[in-house]
């Protein structure tokens, strides 16, 4: 039997109009512990498998870093990435919480046991209050969103990006270059306009 190949290359880019939705549909979410799971990856990009294989000594809140532990990584090397400030409160909220989960998982199921996926409820809710296409591959589909939106912000260069995305060359990160092409050229257009008004 041959099995459809997946096309990999499709970047996911929500509107800001999107996103304002999304984060409003995570805030209404009864299981904040899954909203707080979609709030890291659209803050940090990081891998659904990478993301519910976190525990808690996974997390250097003294410097700021996430190890990704190597039996968890795609790559199956050790890497880290850093915790925002934005994330690291997140991940502080949870620690401190009276209702934590026992163990030493992050996000764990109900059950204590590791996740493999967000519930189909939860992400069926969240969807729908948060109107995103029916075809948005939801936890990935928010990985390509943080590299697109850094990409074209121009202020990250894909050497960074590729390090931040975990991935391991350079080609997998050249599907964003074309949004950095981008912010070159608005780029460019600011100097139009200073040396207009001279």
């Amino acid at each position: 039997i041959d099995l459809p190949l997946v096309d990999n290359k499709t970047t996911e880019v929500l509107t800001d109009a999107q996103m304002g939705r999304l984060m409003e549909a995570l805030d209404a979410a009864p299981d904040q512990l899954c909203a707080d799971a979609v709030r890291v990856v659209i803050s940090t990009g990081i891998r659904r498998s990478a993301l519910f294989a976190l525990e808690w000594r996974d997390l250097d809140f003294k410097n700021g870093f996430i190890v990704l532990r190597g039996e968890a990584a795609k790559s199956g090397r050790t890497e880290k990435i850093p915790m925002s400030a934005g994330v690291q409160k997140i991940f502080e909220g949870l620690r401190d919480s009276p209702i934590r989960p026992d163990g030493p998982l992050v996000f764990p199921t109900g059950r204590g046991t590791k996740r493999f996926g967000l519930p189909r409820g939860f992400v069926r809710r969240v969807r729908e209050r948060a109107d995103l296409p029916e075809n948005f591959r939801f936890l990935h589909g928010l990985r390509h969103n943080f590299a697109s939106r850094l990409a074209s912000s121009g202020k990250v260069d894909l050497y960074t990006l590729q390090h931040l995305l975990t991935h391991e060359s350079p080609e997998m990160t050249q599907r964003y270059a074309y949004l950095m092409d981008e912010a070159m050229r608005r780029a460019a257009n600011v100097v139009d306009e200073i040396f207009k008004k001279d």
